[in-house]
């Protein structure tokens, strides 16, 4: 059996990335007041209490992107609760840039969807 981890990134363009693993796709689009771009993705790890009862779903990560590309601040929308600190750690350890934006912070958004896959 595999873990997957899935990731989707604010609408638009896609691309992807693979893990060891685990499959982690994005879809990047430009923010309204600027362009936050994902530069480097921190692989979520999928949580050992969640391991036994296999449990799978989304987790709704909502981000502010500072000027200088930090994660100024990171909460959960909706997500099960034994997947929301790996989706927060990841998030939050993941790197961006924000092109044209000026001095507030820009929104952004990423969902991951966790589950698991006979191989």
């Amino acid at each position: 059996m595999q873990i997957q981890v899935f990731l989707v990134l604010g609408g638009g363009g896609m691309s992807a990335l693979l893990c060891v693993a685990a499959q982690t796709s994005a879809q990047i689009s430009p923010a309204p007041q600027g362009r936050v771009v994902l530069s480097k993705l921190s692989p979520a790890v999928y949580p050992p209490l969640a391991r036994a009862p296999r449990v799978s779903g989304d987790v709704e990560i909502a981000l502010r992107i500072g000027p200088d590309g930090s994660v100024e601040s990171a909460q959960v929308v909706k997500g099960h609760p034994l997947l929301k600190e790996a989706a927060l750690d990841s998030a939050r350890k993941s790197k961006f840039e924000c092109r044209e934006c000026g001095e507030a912070p820009v929104p952004y958004s990423i969902l991951y969807t966790f589950g698991y896959t006979a191989i």
